[in-house]
């Protein structure tokens, strides 16, 4: 599913739309994203960033969770993935990040327990060990937002 989207800013003492655009792809979409040196952010383009920000960072944007087989192979495909991630999907962030479930259901594992979510539940995720685990035999969305 294409996703939208309008950046706005402002031009001649004015608010405006700056652009207007979609993404295809939604595996690993990189809406936005801010730095120290860019508060107002910058578009990242549709390549592979880390999934980690730098401190003082943001980043927003859409995670395609893959069905568990899929994400096996992914793992195996990508060493430099499979580094950041244990066999199970465990891994860790260094940043407080905003979730939204777009697609659902999907279970969010964590070292104590796990939770199972459905489309439009939220998730607070502040740096725990945790896992995102797709039972489904489709790709689960998330819309996340990133701050370090």
């Amino acid at each position: 599913m294409p996703v939208r989207r309008v950046v706005t800013g402002n031009a001649d003492g004015k608010s405006r739309v700056v652009s207007d655009d979609a993404f295809t792809s939604t595996k690993w979409c990189q809406l936005w994203m801010s730095d120290e040196d860019d508060p107002d952010g910058f578009d990242p383009g549709q390549r592979m960033l880390p999934i980690e920000v730098s401190a003082g960072s943001t980043a927003f944007r859409i995670i395609e969770i893959l069905p568990k087989a899929d994400l096996q192979v992914l793992l195996a495909e990508r060493p430099s993935m499979a580094d950041m991630f244990d066999p199970e999907g465990f891994h860790v962030t260094d940043t407080l990040d905003y979730v939204y479930v777009i697609d659902g259901p999907v279970e969010l594992a964590l070292d104590a327990d796990s939770v199972v979510l459905q489309a439009g539940d939220c998730v607070v995720q502040r740096r725990t060990r945790h896992a995102w685990h797709n039972h489904n035999d489709h790709p689960i969305r998330l819309l996340g937002f990133m701050v370090r």
